[in-house]
């Protein structure tokens, strides 16, 4: 495990020197050219493609020279070729597809790990589950390209669309590259400085940390193109979209990472070998660190549709740096617990960094009342499923009931505070079961 979360971690760094901030680009590109999303889907295809074999090829060259991914530079480079064909979620979700986008997302992944515990039984340990990825991003990715209605019959490579891709990736690149390595540095890290063990139980503190972050992306790509057409219509996106999707995001987040810190130890006793028990508290760190996250990351997507791409590259750049060096001076001493705190640390300051850049340009009208209200009810919400798991000492019943009391508990706060947010949600739920 510690093997396979190295070679991902290089992956999740060098797929986004690859995209060129093409899944981006597409969101801001197809919204301002309309008529042409097969040629723009297409041309963001063939960009992708070209940049991925190139880096492909030199990890697999440089890897044979100096053995700097331990022999897997071979299957990084097929990983970073055959994820070009991901695309295809990004140019449905500029579209506002996004039911297409997400089934798209959830067939990767619905392919991938039958697949991959398939190669496992049958003796590939580490390269089964990287083949499997590699094979489900090609068998979801180039039928979707194949047949769809918008893509199919359009197949051209468009250079003026090309050089418009790869000029506006150039700041939201490094942006992006500088995020990734502020998400992977702390596994790169350990598994360097301390090795593959103490590397696999920072990925399992990892895997089960970034929730509260991956609620930030789900927001996030739809929340891009939306935002550009509202751009491009004049509308006034920082009060009437940004301040709602804070609200929500705060209202789950906050909930999550309650309900994670009390449930750590149910969570990786239900899910992992009593040998990662050591994930803990690295865990509990890294759900704060990844509220943070997901708060930068929605935020981040306003910036990337709009012209704030330097700053938000100086931000994700001190993140980085505060996340590495922060990670290498304290991983020999306090193990992966100086990791967890030092990325606390980075993204403490990254998001103080972009509330003051809002504050600047945006003029933006936080609602504080509501957020401490939320963190209010998530800490007495906390504070319930620490007494109910305590009735109970099996770990995945432990597991399943507190999430039942933290949902029941949470709802109930809200409800009887008349928070309009929630209400809200509620009257959507409703509409959808009962249309």
């Amino acid at each position: 495990m510690g093997v396979l979360s190295f070679v991902l971690a290089y992956y999740g760094v060098l797929s986004l020197v690859a995209d060129w901030s093409i899944a981006y680009a597409v969101q801001k590109l197809v919204p301002e050219n309309s008529e042409r999303v097969g040629q723009v889907g297409w041309t963001a295809l063939f960009v992708r493609l070209g940049l991925s074999t190139l880096l492909g090829l030199s990890c697999w060259g440089l890897d044979a020279i100096t053995g700097a991914f331990q022999g897997y530079g071979v299957y990084l480079a097929l990983l970073l070729i055959s994820s070009a064909f991901g695309t295809i979620v990004y140019i449905h979700n500029a579209r506002c597809h996004f039911a297409a986008g997400s089934l798209f997302s959830i067939g990767v992944y619905l392919v991938w790990l039958p697949l991959a515990l398939t190669l496992v039984k049958l003796g590939m340990r580490i390269t089964g589950p990287l083949i499997a990825l590699c094979v489900s991003f090609a068998a979801i990715g180039i039928p979707g390209f194949l047949f769809s209605p918008a893509l199919r019959g359009h197949v051209a490579f468009v250079r003026p669309i090309a050089l418009e891709i790869l000029r506006f990736g150039a700041w939201a690149t490094l942006a992006t590259l500088l995020s990734g390595l502020a998400d992977q540095v702390g596994i790169l890290v350990v598994a360097y400085r301390i090795g593959d063990a103490p590397a696999a139980i920072f990925k399992v503190a990892t895997t089960f940390g970034v929730l509260p972050a991956l609620l930030g992306m789900i927001v996030v790509l739809p929340l891009m193109p939306v935002a550009k057409r509202g751009m491009l219509n004049g509308d006034d996106v920082s009060v009437g979209l940004i301040l709602p999707i804070l609200r929500y995001l705060l209202m789950f987040g906050l909930a999550i990472a309650a309900a994670g810190f009390v449930l750590a130890p149910a969570v990786i006793r239900t899910f992992v070998q009593e040998s990662y028990m050591g994930a803990v508290w690295p865990l509990r760190l890294l759900l704060g660190a990844s509220l943070l996250r997901m708060l930068v990351t929605v935020l981040s997507g306003i910036l990337f549709v709009g012209q704030g791409l330097k700053a938000l590259a100086r931000i994700h750049g001190t993140v980085a740096v505060i996340g590495l060096a922060g990670s290498l001076l304290v991983v020999r001493r306090w193990g992966i617990m100086g990791v967890a705190v030092a990325l606390l640390a980075a993204w403490t300051v990254g998001i103080v960094q972009l509330h003051h850049w809002f504050r600047r340009k945006a003029s933006l009208p936080l609602e504080w009342g509501k957020y401490l209200r939320y963190a209010g009810s998530a800490a007495i919400m906390g504070a319930s499923v620490f007494l109910a798991a305590r009735l109970i000492n099996p770990p995945i019943e432990q597991f399943a009931f507190g999430g039942c009391v933290a949902a029941i508990v949470y709802a109930l706060l809200l409800w009887t505070q008349r928070d309009v947010a929630f209400r809200g949600l509620i009257n959507i739920v409703r509409t959808w079961v009962a249309p």
